[in-house]
């Protein structure tokens, strides 16, 4: 008997086809698309090349913002349904460079703030505000004061106050800013008449410049040296001898932990227990 001869048949072997080469197209000329609302130097002024509304300080927007309200409400009671639309136009556009306007400080927020109360007035809307402002738009307000006002992070860890009875150099330091706070305080109650005023600003001084302002050396300034100091007044170095020296001159205790601290703090324990 013959052994049975099994035949396969091979699928043909598949080679992939290659698209005909297609000539190199040009590239696409990009258009800029057409600016559908005129800026009327009235308003703007005379503005520079590559101008971009969005990219404006929120400042200069509200003061736009006025003028484009203004100009709106100038209008000739006869004028007609073309110019009212061309001059709502500028005044919308401008509106909404103001709710999309990068925010960095709580001024800057409230004149954003400000400028949406001045629209809802201008538009005699005080009962609702979903016209002119959504959800979105509201939400991306609260999170930008959020972030205005917060505190600055800290970037630097301080580390342990007191070693057993004793403190640290971070301690020290820690007892120092304590005191400044309460004498820069007590200062901006005595001259301004508000505690906390001379804590949100700093006046200029050439007699404290020349001094201790990093930079100055022999009453000269130099800027070289200026720019390769981290620190705005004196040295790192020198500044745990002169919290020292502040703290020793009002007999301020600079070598012990805060005893009335921690006895606050047992209590707080004991109560929780």
């Amino acid at each position: 008997m013959q052994p049975a001869v099994i035949s396969i048949a091979r699928e043909p072997t598949r080679v992939a086809r290659r698209s005909p080469t297609k000539a190199t197209s040009p590239a696409p000329i990009i258009v800029p698309a057409p600016i559908t609302v005129r800026y009327p130097e009235a308003i703007f002024g005379k503005l520079p090349a590559g101008f971009v509304l969005r990219d404006q300080h929120i400042s200069i927007l509200v003061h736009w913002h006025r003028k484009a309200m203004r100009a709106v409400n100038d209008l000739p009671a006869n004028c007609s349904e073309a110019e009212m639309t061309a001059a709502m136009a500028v005044a919308n556009e401008i509106f909404d460079a103001i709710k999309r306007a990068r925010t960095t400080s709580s001024g800057m927020v409230a004149a954003q703030m400000l400028a949406i109360v001045e629209r809802f007035q201008f538009m005699d809307n005080d009962d609702s505000i979903e016209e002119e402002l959504n959800i979105r738009e509201f939400k991306c307000l609260a999170e930008a004061l959020v972030s205005a006002t917060a505190m600055p992070p800290v970037t630097k860890r301080v580390g342990s106050l007191h070693r057993g009875r004793n403190l640290t150099r971070a301690g020290l330091l820690h007892r120092y800013h304590a005191f400044l706070i309460g004498e820069i305080q007590t200062l901006s109650l005595a001259l301004y008449g508000s505690r906390e005023y001379a804590m949100l600003m700093q006046p200029l001084d050439d007699a404290v410049n020349v001094r201790v302002r990093a930079g100055f050396k022999n009453g000269k300034y130099n800027p070289k040296a200026r720019r390769i100091c981290r620190f705005p007044f004196f040295d790192e170095s020198t500044i745990s001898a002169r919290a020292k020296a502040v703290l020793g001159s009002l007999k301020i205790d600079t070598k012990h932990a805060d005893e009335l601290a921690d006895r606050a703090k047992a209590a707080r324990s004991r109560s929780a227990r």
